[in-house]
């Protein structure tokens, strides 16, 4: 430790020595006397050295003969022999002229950095001399800086949709050729908006914002809020708005000319109606009543199309009979104020799986009560495990007819529902249909299949109401045939089933041991007593049968919940019926 703090005095000593800087002198004592004044005696003279020490310190400093050196502490009355320490000097010399060079080099960087910022802020003024002399002062000679908002003005009367009329943003200090970016931004059917476009300045107190073409489709009033900004670059400042709150820069607008609104722009008709209304809402800035409405049709007789009320909410009311239910036509509806006009075309045609308000999504093969087992595989095509209950699969979506077959509409896959009919016998002219009511509503069949085919799937699968389970019970009795239509099932066998608790009535919910039903219920056999969590056959529709006791129908029951296990024929599909399947919303 000593050794290092000497040659650290050293140095100190040295540069003070070249320097004259007697401070460095008193901060080499106060840091490390004893080695000061060693170094020092050898740079400078002893007699000065020890005045140093003198000063305040209890130092004695003894030159010897044979360039040995001696320090005494008097006040520890300790003496130190420090001569071999001096070794380094030379070295130590040595280092310190490096230093000084060194020094001297980073002062010559530093004057040469000094100078090159001087340049640059030379040129800097320079440049903000040759601007100011651009600059229209005179016009700002009443300004006061910044630049900020004080009022906006819509111009009045109807704003037309085409970009051509302005907002004028009054204001202080606007800078003529500085480009000011003016932003629009509104919420149209839950959507927001924003437009931007470059206002023009007029003079120091005046920008013209052009107000933008606006996604406006019902063209009734709205607002828009609007916000400033200063074209800096590439960068935008926005301009602040003095002495006014959040609704003072909002404008409020509307497009010219009526409006109509209709639900759709193509209508599928019931083909068993007779007539049909099209809710119609016209609108207008001076008011509905002051509308004109002209209807012009398309492949229909206009004595067929009349229009109802007054106002805003009208209605168009059109006559079915007697229209050729292939055709498709239009009606045009026209509407013109003072200012403008607005026409909307709706098409029409009817639609094949809509009747009486009922929307056909499926059609399933039966075995017409035949044993023939070469029938087997159509009448299994909406079995349980078929890809049509849970995908957007189609099947013969063009076969819209009764005839029996087996069929996919697109409306399986689109058709919210709430309700399901199940009509058999169509093919014979003894229809008979069966009709349950959820008491949820579902997207879709396909939807509703899905989800409730899962383990995972809703509470609402599982009907649980006593009066929808005998309501399921003495409705499927009928469509199915089972015990010849009657619900007081007597138990005989090869005829009726045990008058039994349904088992699990509802949605894609399997039976125990092995079947299952994508809207039915499972029962037991016949022979055997009620039990719960036995279901031995199901009853409804996409059915899985005990392979090969039976076949899996699209539509019917298993036979073995009637047939005798002794009379019971292995594989039979006489049970399995054609059906219609319909939904409503």
């Amino acid at each position: 430790v000593l050794r290092c703090c000497c040659l650290c005095s050293m140095l100190t000593c040295f540069l003070a020595a070249v320097l004259t800087r007697i401070q460095l002198f008193e901060f080499a004592i106060m840091k490390t006397p004893t080695c000061f004044v060693v170094v020092c005696a050898l740079l400078i003279n002893t007699a000065t050295c020890q005045e140093i020490a003198a000063d305040g310190k209890d130092l004695v400093i003894t030159p010897a003969s044979g360039g040995k050196v001696t320090i005494m502490d008097t006040k520890q009355n300790t003496e130190y022999d420090v001569t071999e320490y001096l070794d380094d000097i030379p070295n130590l010399s040595r280092d310190v002229r490096e230093i000084q060079d060194n020094v001297g080099t980073n002062i010559s960087q530093l004057i040469a950095m000094m100078k090159a910022l001087q340049s640059s802020v030379d040129r800097v003024e320079e440049k903000v001399d040759q601007t100011k002399d651009k600059i229209d002062f005179d016009s700002l000679a009443s300004a006061t800086l910044p630049t900020w908002v004080s009022q906006t003005i819509a111009v009045t009367g109807r704003i037309a949709n085409d970009g051509s009329q302005n907002v004028i943003i009054r204001g202080r200090n606007f800078i003529n050729g500085v480009v000011y970016q003016c932003s629009f931004s509104t919420v149209s059917n839950g959507r927001r908006y924003n437009v931007a476009s470059n206002g023009s300045t007029v003079d120091t107190n005046n920008v013209y914002c052009p107000i933008p073409v606006f996604p406006n489709p019902s063209r009734r009033w709205f607002t828009y809020a609007i916000t400033l900004n200063e074209m800096q670059g590439s960068m935008l400042a926005l301009v602040p708005f003095i002495g006014l709150d959040k609704e003072s820069q909002n404008i409020k607008m509307i497009a010219v000319g009526p409006s109509i609104e209709v639900p759709d722009l193509n209508i599928g008709l019931d083909f068993a109606a007779n007539s049909y209304i099209l809710d119609l809402t016209i609108d207008d800035p001076d008011g509905a009543d002051a509308v004109t409405v002209t209807l012009a049709t398309s492949n229909i007789d206009s004595s067929k199309v009349t229009l109802q009320g007054s106002g805003t909410s009208r209605g168009l009311k059109l006559d079915l009979r007697g229209l050729d239910k292939k055709k498709k036509f239009s009606v045009t509806i026209n509407a013109k104020d003072s200012h403008d006009t607005d026409s909307v075309t709706v098409n029409f045609e009817f639609n094949e799986l809509v009747i009486d308000g009922w929307t056909k999504i499926a059609k399933i093969r039966g075995a017409d009560g035949s044993s023939d087992m070469s029938m087997r595989p159509a009448v299994e095509v909406w079995k349980y495990t078929s890809e049509l209950w849970t995908t957007d699969v189609l099947l013969n979506e063009e076969d819209t007819t009764n005839a029996v077959g087996n069929a996919k509409y697109s409306t399986f896959n689109t058709q919210k529902l709430s309700k399901i009919k199940i009509c058999t016998g169509f093919a014979t002219g003894s229809e008979k249909c069966f009709i349950h009511d959820f008491g949820v509503q579902w997207n879709s069949a396909r939807e509703m299949f899905a989800n409730c085919s899962t383990s995972g799937r809703p509470a609402s699968c599982l009907i649980r109401d006593e009066d929808k389970k005998n309501n399921m019970k003495v409705g499927m009795s009928k469509v199915f045939n089972i015990c010849g239509g009657k619900s007081d099932w007597t138990g005989e066998v090869d005829v009726c089933p045990r008058d039994c608790p349904l088992n699990r009535p509802g949605v894609g919910i399997p039976k125990a041991p092995g079947t299952a039903a994508m809207f039915g219920f499972g029962l037991n056999v016949v022979w055997q007593d009620c039990q719960l969590n036995d279901d031995d056959g199901a009853v409804g529709l996409g059915l899985k049968a005990q392979e090969p006791q039976g076949c899996s129908c699209g539509a019917g029951m298993d036979p073995w919940i009637i047939h005798h296990q002794q009379t019971f024929f292995p594989n039979d599909c006489r049970t399995c019926v054609d059906a219609l399947v319909y939904v409503q919303p």
